[in-house]
Protein backbone atom coordinates (compact mmCIF):
# COMPACT_ATOMS: atom_id res chain seq x y z
CA UNK A 1 0.00 0.00 0.00
CA UNK A 2 1.52 3.37 -0.96
CA UNK A 3 2.29 5.77 1.88
CA UNK A 4 -0.21 8.49 2.67
CA UNK A 5 0.59 11.89 1.13
CA UNK A 6 -0.44 15.34 2.20
CA UNK A 7 -3.18 15.41 -0.46
CA UNK A 8 -4.43 11.88 0.11
CA UNK A 9 -6.35 10.77 3.19
CA UNK A 10 -6.72 7.11 4.11
CA UNK A 11 -9.51 5.38 5.99
CA UNK A 12 -8.49 4.70 9.58
CA UNK A 13 -10.38 1.40 9.52
CA UNK A 14 -9.36 -0.29 6.23
CA UNK A 15 -6.66 1.98 4.75
CA UNK A 16 -8.48 2.72 1.49
CA UNK A 17 -8.09 6.19 -0.03
CA UNK A 18 -10.88 8.55 1.02
CA UNK A 19 -12.93 10.60 -1.41
CA UNK A 20 -15.24 12.67 0.68
CA UNK A 21 -16.28 12.02 4.26
CA UNK A 22 -17.26 8.33 4.09
CA UNK A 23 -15.05 5.43 2.96
CA UNK A 24 -16.36 3.82 -0.26
CA UNK A 25 -14.86 0.44 0.77
CA UNK A 26 -16.13 -0.05 4.32
CA UNK A 27 -18.44 2.89 5.01
CA UNK A 28 -16.35 4.22 7.94
CA UNK A 29 -17.08 7.85 8.84
CA UNK A 30 -13.85 9.85 8.73
CA UNK A 31 -15.37 12.50 10.99
CA UNK A 32 -17.06 10.69 13.89
CA UNK A 33 -19.38 12.84 15.99
CA UNK A 34 -17.79 14.46 19.03
CA UNK A 35 -19.05 13.09 22.33
CA UNK A 36 -20.48 15.54 24.82
CA UNK A 37 -19.70 15.39 28.52
CA UNK A 38 -23.09 13.90 29.35
CA UNK A 39 -22.30 10.85 27.18
CA UNK A 40 -18.98 10.31 28.96
CA UNK A 41 -20.76 10.51 32.32
CA UNK A 42 -23.43 8.02 31.23
CA UNK A 43 -20.73 5.69 29.88
CA UNK A 44 -18.86 5.82 33.20
CA UNK A 45 -22.01 4.98 35.15
CA UNK A 46 -22.83 2.13 32.82
CA UNK A 47 -19.34 0.60 33.00
CA UNK A 48 -18.97 0.93 36.76
CA UNK A 49 -22.50 0.14 37.87
CA UNK A 50 -24.22 -1.24 34.72
CA UNK A 51 -26.47 1.67 35.57
CA UNK A 52 -28.80 1.78 32.61
CA UNK A 53 -29.85 -1.88 32.72
CA UNK A 54 -29.30 -3.42 36.11
CA UNK A 55 -29.44 -0.90 38.93
CA UNK A 56 -33.24 -0.28 38.95
CA UNK A 57 -34.06 -4.01 39.19
CA UNK A 58 -31.24 -4.61 41.69
CA UNK A 59 -32.27 -1.79 44.03
CA UNK A 60 -35.94 -2.71 43.88
CA UNK A 61 -35.37 -6.35 44.80
CA UNK A 62 -32.71 -5.48 47.41
CA UNK A 63 -35.40 -3.49 49.22
CA UNK A 64 -38.53 -5.51 48.47
CA UNK A 65 -37.59 -9.08 47.59
CA UNK A 66 -34.24 -10.18 49.10
CA UNK A 67 -34.94 -13.84 48.43
CA UNK A 68 -35.41 -13.26 44.72
CA UNK A 69 -32.22 -11.27 44.28
CA UNK A 70 -30.24 -13.81 46.31
CA UNK A 71 -31.40 -16.63 44.06
CA UNK A 72 -30.63 -14.48 41.03
CA UNK A 73 -27.11 -13.77 42.27
CA UNK A 74 -26.54 -17.47 42.96
CA UNK A 75 -27.90 -18.57 39.57
CA UNK A 76 -25.94 -15.92 37.65
CA UNK A 77 -28.90 -13.86 36.42
CA UNK A 78 -26.76 -11.11 34.90
CA UNK A 79 -29.51 -9.97 32.56
CA UNK A 80 -31.40 -8.62 35.55
CA UNK A 81 -28.94 -7.95 38.39
CA UNK A 82 -25.44 -6.69 38.97
CA UNK A 83 -22.92 -9.47 39.55
CA UNK A 84 -22.26 -10.21 43.27
CA UNK A 85 -18.86 -8.51 43.31
CA UNK A 86 -20.02 -5.50 41.32
CA UNK A 87 -23.01 -5.20 43.64
CA UNK A 88 -20.76 -5.08 46.71
CA UNK A 89 -18.18 -2.72 45.18
CA UNK A 90 -20.91 -0.34 43.99
CA UNK A 91 -22.60 -0.28 47.41
CA UNK A 92 -19.33 0.32 49.28
CA UNK A 93 -18.34 3.09 46.86
CA UNK A 94 -21.70 4.82 47.26
CA UNK A 95 -21.56 4.46 51.06
CA UNK A 96 -18.11 5.99 51.56
CA UNK A 97 -18.84 8.68 48.97
CA UNK A 98 -21.98 9.49 50.96
CA UNK A 99 -19.91 9.83 54.16
CA UNK A 100 -17.46 12.16 52.44
CA UNK A 101 -20.13 14.40 50.94
CA UNK A 102 -22.39 14.67 53.99
CA UNK A 103 -19.69 14.78 56.70
CA UNK A 104 -21.31 11.85 58.48
CA UNK A 105 -18.98 9.88 60.75
CA UNK A 106 -19.21 6.13 61.27
CA UNK A 107 -18.19 6.55 64.92
CA UNK A 108 -17.30 9.46 67.18
CA UNK A 109 -17.40 10.19 70.88
CA UNK A 110 -19.08 13.08 72.65
CA UNK A 111 -18.33 14.25 76.20
CA UNK A 112 -21.38 14.85 78.41
CA UNK A 113 -20.74 16.82 81.61
CA UNK A 114 -22.66 15.95 84.78
CA UNK A 115 -22.78 17.49 88.25
CA UNK A 116 -19.80 17.36 90.58
CA UNK A 117 -16.05 17.49 90.10
CA UNK A 118 -14.32 15.63 87.30
CA UNK A 119 -12.49 12.57 88.65
CA UNK A 120 -10.78 9.69 86.86
CA UNK A 121 -9.40 7.08 89.25
CA UNK A 122 -8.42 3.44 89.45
CA UNK A 123 -10.36 1.19 91.86
CA UNK A 124 -8.93 -1.65 93.93
CA UNK A 125 -10.31 -4.28 91.57
CA UNK A 126 -8.37 -2.77 88.67
CA UNK A 127 -11.31 -1.03 86.96
CA UNK A 128 -11.44 2.66 86.10
CA UNK A 129 -14.00 5.03 87.63
CA UNK A 130 -15.01 8.28 85.92
CA UNK A 131 -17.11 10.88 87.75
CA UNK A 132 -18.48 14.24 86.68
CA UNK A 133 -18.88 13.25 83.05
CA UNK A 134 -19.61 10.40 80.69
CA UNK A 135 -18.67 9.74 77.09
CA UNK A 136 -21.41 8.89 74.61
CA UNK A 137 -20.76 7.14 71.30
CA UNK A 138 -22.39 8.78 68.28
CA UNK A 139 -22.80 6.55 65.24
CA UNK A 140 -23.77 7.56 61.70
CA UNK A 141 -24.12 11.22 62.64
CA UNK A 142 -22.56 14.41 61.27
CA UNK A 143 -19.19 15.16 62.78
CA UNK A 144 -19.35 17.34 65.89
CA UNK A 145 -16.67 20.07 65.82
CA UNK A 146 -17.11 20.84 69.53
CA UNK A 147 -14.04 20.36 71.72
CA UNK A 148 -14.29 18.42 74.98
CA UNK A 149 -14.60 20.20 78.31
CA UNK A 150 -11.07 21.25 79.36
CA UNK A 151 -11.43 19.67 82.82
CA UNK A 152 -12.42 16.34 81.25
CA UNK A 153 -9.53 16.43 78.78
CA UNK A 154 -7.07 17.26 81.55
CA UNK A 155 -8.39 14.46 83.80
CA UNK A 156 -8.20 11.87 81.02
CA UNK A 157 -4.69 12.99 80.07
CA UNK A 158 -3.44 12.86 83.64
CA UNK A 159 -4.99 9.44 84.31
CA UNK A 160 -3.67 7.99 81.05
CA UNK A 161 -0.14 8.69 82.32
CA UNK A 162 -0.42 7.95 86.03
CA UNK A 163 -2.73 4.97 86.56
CA UNK A 164 -0.98 1.81 87.73
CA UNK A 165 -2.57 -0.61 85.27
CA UNK A 166 -1.05 -0.35 81.79
CA UNK A 167 -4.24 -1.55 80.11
CA UNK A 168 -6.26 1.20 81.80
CA UNK A 169 -3.69 3.79 80.72
CA UNK A 170 -3.89 2.58 77.12
CA UNK A 171 -7.68 2.64 77.17
CA UNK A 172 -7.82 6.19 78.55
CA UNK A 173 -5.19 7.39 76.07
CA UNK A 174 -7.29 6.01 73.21
CA UNK A 175 -10.40 7.60 74.72
CA UNK A 176 -8.64 10.95 75.01
CA UNK A 177 -7.60 10.75 71.38
CA UNK A 178 -11.16 9.87 70.34
CA UNK A 179 -12.66 12.95 72.00
CA UNK A 180 -9.84 15.37 71.16
CA UNK A 181 -9.04 14.34 67.58
CA UNK A 182 -12.09 12.61 66.11
CA UNK A 183 -11.13 13.54 62.54
CA UNK A 184 -7.88 11.59 62.83
CA UNK A 185 -9.79 8.47 63.81
CA UNK A 186 -12.49 9.05 61.20
CA UNK A 187 -9.86 9.24 58.46
CA UNK A 188 -8.32 5.96 59.58
CA UNK A 189 -11.76 4.32 59.81
CA UNK A 190 -12.49 5.41 56.23
CA UNK A 191 -9.14 3.93 55.17
CA UNK A 192 -9.22 0.64 57.05
CA UNK A 193 -12.93 -0.25 57.24
CA UNK A 194 -13.23 -1.21 53.53
CA UNK A 195 -10.07 -3.33 53.80
CA UNK A 196 -11.34 -5.01 56.95
CA UNK A 197 -14.67 -5.78 55.31
CA UNK A 198 -12.96 -7.42 52.34
CA UNK A 199 -11.07 -9.66 54.76
CA UNK A 200 -14.10 -10.36 56.96
CA UNK A 201 -16.49 -11.32 54.17
CA UNK A 202 -14.92 -14.79 53.84
CA UNK A 203 -15.14 -15.11 57.63
CA UNK A 204 -18.85 -14.25 57.46
CA UNK A 205 -19.30 -16.98 54.84
CA UNK A 206 -17.46 -19.47 57.07
CA UNK A 207 -19.80 -18.57 59.95
CA UNK A 208 -22.75 -19.60 57.79
CA UNK A 209 -21.15 -22.81 56.50
CA UNK A 210 -21.49 -25.04 59.61
CA UNK A 211 -25.05 -23.79 60.25
CA UNK A 212 -26.34 -24.97 56.89
CA UNK A 213 -24.33 -28.10 56.35
CA UNK A 214 -21.27 -28.85 54.32
CA UNK A 215 -23.34 -30.08 51.39
CA UNK A 216 -23.89 -26.46 50.34
CA UNK A 217 -21.09 -24.97 48.26
CA UNK A 218 -18.89 -22.45 50.04
CA UNK A 219 -19.31 -20.18 47.01
CA UNK A 220 -23.04 -19.94 47.82
CA UNK A 221 -22.21 -18.74 51.33
CA UNK A 222 -19.79 -16.18 49.92
CA UNK A 223 -22.50 -14.83 47.60
CA UNK A 224 -24.77 -14.53 50.64
CA UNK A 225 -21.99 -12.68 52.45
CA UNK A 226 -21.61 -10.20 49.58
CA UNK A 227 -25.37 -9.62 49.58
CA UNK A 228 -25.42 -9.19 53.38
CA UNK A 229 -22.68 -6.56 53.39
CA UNK A 230 -24.28 -4.73 50.47
CA UNK A 231 -27.57 -4.61 52.35
CA UNK A 232 -25.81 -3.32 55.47
CA UNK A 233 -24.13 -0.50 53.52
CA UNK A 234 -27.44 0.68 52.07
CA UNK A 235 -29.23 0.42 55.42
CA UNK A 236 -26.47 2.50 57.06
CA UNK A 237 -27.06 5.24 54.49
CA UNK A 238 -30.74 5.16 55.44
CA UNK A 239 -29.86 5.24 59.15
CA UNK A 240 -27.59 8.25 58.66
CA UNK A 241 -30.31 10.11 56.75
CA UNK A 242 -32.74 9.31 59.57
CA UNK A 243 -30.31 10.72 62.14
CA UNK A 244 -29.86 13.87 60.08
CA UNK A 245 -33.60 14.43 59.71
CA UNK A 246 -35.18 13.21 62.94
CA UNK A 247 -34.67 11.32 66.20
CA UNK A 248 -31.14 9.96 66.67
CA UNK A 249 -32.09 6.28 66.55
CA UNK A 250 -30.69 5.49 63.12
CA UNK A 251 -28.27 2.81 64.33
CA UNK A 252 -31.03 0.93 66.16
CA UNK A 253 -33.22 1.00 63.07
CA UNK A 254 -30.30 -0.21 60.93
CA UNK A 255 -29.60 -3.19 63.21
CA UNK A 256 -33.28 -4.12 63.47
CA UNK A 257 -33.87 -3.82 59.72
CA UNK A 258 -30.70 -5.77 58.95
CA UNK A 259 -31.77 -8.63 61.20
CA UNK A 260 -35.13 -8.76 59.44
CA UNK A 261 -33.47 -8.83 56.02
CA UNK A 262 -30.96 -11.42 57.22
CA UNK A 263 -33.72 -13.70 58.49
CA UNK A 264 -35.73 -13.40 55.27
CA UNK A 265 -32.58 -13.96 53.22
CA UNK A 266 -31.60 -17.11 55.14
CA UNK A 267 -35.11 -18.55 54.86
CA UNK A 268 -35.55 -17.93 51.15
CA UNK A 269 -31.96 -18.64 50.09
CA UNK A 270 -31.39 -21.87 52.00
CA UNK A 271 -35.01 -23.05 52.12
CA UNK A 272 -35.23 -24.10 55.76
CA UNK A 273 -37.76 -23.26 58.49
CA UNK A 274 -38.52 -19.75 59.73
CA UNK A 275 -37.59 -20.79 63.27
CA UNK A 276 -34.20 -21.99 62.08
CA UNK A 277 -33.65 -18.79 60.12
CA UNK A 278 -34.41 -16.66 63.18
CA UNK A 279 -32.12 -18.66 65.48
CA UNK A 280 -29.26 -19.01 63.00
CA UNK A 281 -29.55 -15.38 61.98
CA UNK A 282 -29.20 -14.40 65.62
CA UNK A 283 -26.14 -16.61 66.04
CA UNK A 284 -24.49 -15.18 62.92
CA UNK A 285 -25.12 -11.60 64.01
CA UNK A 286 -23.89 -12.26 67.56
CA UNK A 287 -20.68 -13.89 66.36
CA UNK A 288 -20.02 -11.16 63.79
CA UNK A 289 -20.71 -8.42 66.33
CA UNK A 290 -18.22 -10.02 68.73
CA UNK A 291 -15.59 -9.99 65.98
CA UNK A 292 -16.22 -6.31 65.27
CA UNK A 293 -16.12 -5.36 68.96
CA UNK A 294 -12.77 -7.07 69.31
CA UNK A 295 -11.41 -5.36 66.21
CA UNK A 296 -12.75 -1.99 67.41
CA UNK A 297 -10.96 -2.36 70.75
CA UNK A 298 -7.68 -3.23 69.01
CA UNK A 299 -8.20 -0.31 66.60
CA UNK A 300 -8.58 2.30 69.33
CA UNK A 301 -5.59 0.98 71.27
CA UNK A 302 -3.60 1.12 68.03
CA UNK A 303 -4.71 4.73 67.57
CA UNK A 304 -3.42 5.61 71.02
CA UNK A 305 -0.06 3.96 70.37
CA UNK A 306 0.16 5.58 66.94
CA UNK A 307 -0.11 9.16 68.13
CA UNK A 308 1.71 8.94 71.46
CA UNK A 309 5.47 9.06 72.02
CA UNK A 310 7.28 5.68 72.13
CA UNK A 311 8.07 5.95 75.85
CA UNK A 312 4.50 6.93 76.83
CA UNK A 313 3.67 3.64 78.55
CA UNK A 314 7.17 2.33 79.22
CA UNK A 315 9.16 4.57 81.47
CA UNK A 316 12.07 3.80 83.76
Amino acid sequence: MPPETASERLCDDCGSPLVGRFCHACGEDSQPPRRELKFLFADALDNIFSFTEHVPHTLRDLLLDPGRILRGLRDGDRKRYLSPFKLYVSASLVFFLFLGITGVSMMQFEVRRTDGPVVVSELADGTTEMKGFYIQARTLMPEDPATPHPEVAAALKNASKNLADEGNRAFLAALLLAVEKPQVINDDIATWAPRALWLLMPLYALMIWPLYGRSTLLADHFIFSLWGHTTLYLLMIGGALWNMAGPKIGLGLVLLAYQVYLTIGLKTYYGRSWFGAVVKGGLISAAYTAVWLGLSFVFFIWQALKFLPPDYFFTE
